[in-house]
């Protein structure tokens, strides 16, 4: 990850920003790395120092809008998995029919895991019928 400084001018209101980069002989990561004669143009700078570096406000821009949208992605799939769990809530204890997907066996019986739709159910051996069949 890209370690960013930004720096406002209270006078002018004028808006810098700095990406962190560590000064190499060779550069491998040109988001982290930075080759020790380009750190030298910028000011004093040795092998191993972390220097800042000026970014074009584009590369600001892109950097905000891509977290931006990571940030409402993730907003929107906690919402549908919140709707997924109200959904399930609604039928908590009703009869429910749903497609066998796998059976596990254990010591105590068997497990048998169900597609309920949107969401998965879970079937333990105390709550199954004695001597059902499942397909």
């Amino acid at each position: 990850p890209e370690s960013v400084r930004v720096h406002v001018d209270p006078d002018t209101a004028q808006i810098a920003i700095f990406g962190r980069r560590r000064v190499v002989e060779a550069v491998q990561d040109s988001s982290t790395e930075i080759g020790l004669d380009d750190a030298r143009q910028l000011g004093a700078a040795s092998l191993g120092d972390m220097i800042d570096v000026p970014l074009p406000t584009e590369d600001f821009a892109r950097l905000a809008a891509q977290i931006s949208k990571q940030v409402v992605f993730q907003r929107l799939r906690d919402a549908e998995k919140d709707q997924e769990l109200r959904d399930v809530l609604e039928h908590k204890g009703e009869m429910v029919s749903g497609i066998v997907e796998r059976v596990a066996e254990r010591p105590d019986g068997h497990t048998v895991y169900l597609e309920l739709g949107k969401a998965e159910g879970v079937l333990p051996p105390e709550e199954q019928i004695p001597d059902e069949s499942v397909r």
